[in-house]
């Protein structure tokens, strides 16, 4: 073979492979285990929730958090029957549980609750709206709106890969 010859197989080769591995770019993928590492409160001065932790499971369609959203951390319950209501509220109100299904659409992504510990989050209808961007090992969220409309007070979580 000629050189022009293996410069026009080379050419034919490389244009082939990259229309066959080349794929149309889709929104980023939240898949995975997420670790909190950052929570700013919204409104017009936001500010870090500096006793904030917690975990997010994204699979293809469903997700899991559990996840503690407070500027302090939260108090010690006494034993189960001297503890007051208040006290159990108090500890337990910054605690977010909740696991459903998720849609993407380009940058926004509404999460619909089957099980919260918020039984109002459970109502039909229900549905949260928020924007995201993955860089990497990071995932950004910012909530948007929910059925209710758009958001004063837009939270944005920062969370870190696990796994």
């Amino acid at each position: 073979m000629t050189i022009t010859r293996l410069s026009l197989v080379g050419l034919l080769v490389t244009t082939i492979g990259g229309a066959v591995f080349a794929q149309p770019a889709g929104p980023p993928s939240v898949v995975g285990v997420w670790k909190v590492s950052e929570i700013m409160s919204g409104g017009a001065k936001p500010r870090p929730m500096t006793s904030s932790t917690g975990i997010v499971i994204f699979t293809q369609r469903h997700y899991s958090i559990s996840q503690i959203t407070s500027d302090k951390p939260r108090p010690d319950l006494p034993p189960k029957k001297e503890a007051t209501d208040k006290q159990r509220a108090d500890a337990y109100e910054p605690f977010t549980g909740q696991a459903g299904t998720y849609e993407i659409h380009g940058n926004e992504m509404t999460i619909r609750p089957a099980v919260s510990m918020n039984p109002n989050l459970m109502r039909e209808g229900s549905f949260t709206t928020v924007t995201f961007v993955r860089d990497g090992n990071t995932l950004s969220i910012t909530f948007k709106a929910d059925e209710n409309g758009p958001l004063l007070n837009k939270i944005t979580m920062k969370y870190t890969l696990v796994e």
